[in-house]
């Protein structure tokens, strides 16, 4: 079998405007620092808000790679978070043409050592390359991923809510509506849930205070089993991050989310062996050294590598190892969903105890898929179709543009 083309598809189509759920009104998780005179406690930036059809529709347009063969075998990622997706893969492309697509190992050393230091775009564009690869090699074999990966472990994965941009507003949450939130996704069988701050260093000793009120309403509406999570976006610094910590310690919180910055890996460590939190990262990690460079700092808690983002399947293959092999808990960051569900599922419930859905993004993120995977009791299901399960549902494609690189 040998690679014949490698296109970008750019698909279009018209979605329920009550699924694009993170509007202006809603606004979005994004509260990064302007700048550190402002302090690190900017509001949420509201994304722009899309223009709903006469027919009660919003326009959703979504990007995919593709991988041909000479044995009708095509290989798919997506929708991929590369809006120059075409300068991006391109480069590889050219590398890859005419090879087996079965050598994945050779292809991804090939594809990484030309960039010799690849950044996220590059290694956004080397995981999609890679995750079309060993979606071919899966359908060649008529089998779904977790059976090229060794099989289940878990069939069903127990998910936590990620709560982006809920009972968020002016500035603040509402903690009437955060408390109802919490009991109504316990009621559906989430495991916990995941909030994103907004209070940061600036804020100081009342920043500290409505941290508290926040983690002290989900856990009081939640109970002693919901599990909480805590995402700082890279926002805090090592102080500001501590003292929260030593606040909330009593509330039992699951991990605390990139209270630093990852790229502060000496900073990183020592906090997490200072805090009685524990803590989590890794979804802007790039491979499997940063992820040792962290590990070798002390960092020791919750890793989530980015299998769409970190270098594809056959990094993030080296990277669960690697964890694994260190007694580390993983919980891979949900950009999507279906390839995550395929990953986890082939690792004990020891190592992947616990899986994301980003409860207000993922219908829209999975609209045009063939395949996607909603919570069902608290649980993902792991689907048994061939390959890595990101194939576009064409029925709900109306225009495309098909770019050949």
């Amino acid at each position: 079998m040998k690679i014949t083309a490698v296109k970008i598809r750019r698909v279009e189509g018209r979605m329920p405007a009550e699924l694009d759920k993170c509007d202006l009104a809603q606004g979005m998780r994004h509260r990064v620092p302007r700048d550190v005179a402002l302090g690190y406690g900017a509001p949420f930036t509201a994304l722009k808000p899309r223009v709903t059809e006469p027919d009660g529709t919003v326009i959703k347009k979504a990007i995919f790679l593709t991988v041909e063969t000479d044995e009708g075998v095509t290989g798919v990622a997506g929708p991929l978070h590369l809006p120059d997706a075409e300068s991006a893969v391109a480069p590889f492309a050219a590398l890859i043409k005419g090879e087996d697509p079965f050598d994945t190992a050779r292809l991804w050393h090939l594809m990484v050592r030309t960039c010799v230091s690849p950044g996220p775009a590059e290694m956004k564009a080397v995981s999609a390359v890679d995750i079309a690869l060993w979606d071919i090699k899966a359908k060649a074999l008529n089998l779904p991923l977790h059976k090229m990966l060794g099989g289940k472990t878990q069939s069903r994965l127990p998910v936590y809510a990620s709560s982006v941009a809920t009972a968020y507003k002016d500035g603040d949450y509402d903690l009437h509506e955060v408390a109802d939130y919490v009991r109504d996704i316990a009621a559906q069988g989430y495991v916990g849930s995941k909030w994103w701050i907004h209070r940061g260093p600036s804020d100081g000793e009342k920043g500290v205070r409505d941290m508290e009120a926040l983690v002290r309403t989900i856990r009081e509406a939640g109970g002693p089993e919901h599990r909480i999570m805590i995402d700082c976006w890279c926002g805090w610094t090592y102080d500001y991050a501590l003292r929260v910590c030593e606040r909330i310690k009593d509330y039992d919180i699951y991990f605390l989310e990139e209270p630093l910055l990852p790229a502060q890996v000496d900073t990183v460590g020592r906090l997490s062996q200072a805090s009685p939190v524990r803590l989590s990262l890794g979804e802007h990690l790039l491979g499997a050294y940063d992820f040792l460079r962290h590990m070798s700092s002390g960092f020791s808690g919750v890793f989530q590598p980015d299998p769409c983002w970190c270098g594809g399947i056959t990094e993030t293959i080296r990277i669960m190892g690697l964890l694994s092999a260190s007694d580390q808990t993983v919980c891979l960051h949900g950009s999507s969903v279906p390839l995550c569900t395929q990953v986890s599922a082939a690792y004990p419930i020891d190592l992947v105890p616990i899986s994301e859905y980003l409860v207000n993004m993922m219908e829209r993120a999975q609209w045009f898929l063939r395949y996607p995977v909603r919570p069902t009791g608290g649980c993902l299901e792991v689907g048994d179709a061939p390959g890595c399960q990101m194939d576009v549902n064409e029925e709900r494609v109306e225009r495309e543009t098909v770019n050949e690189l």
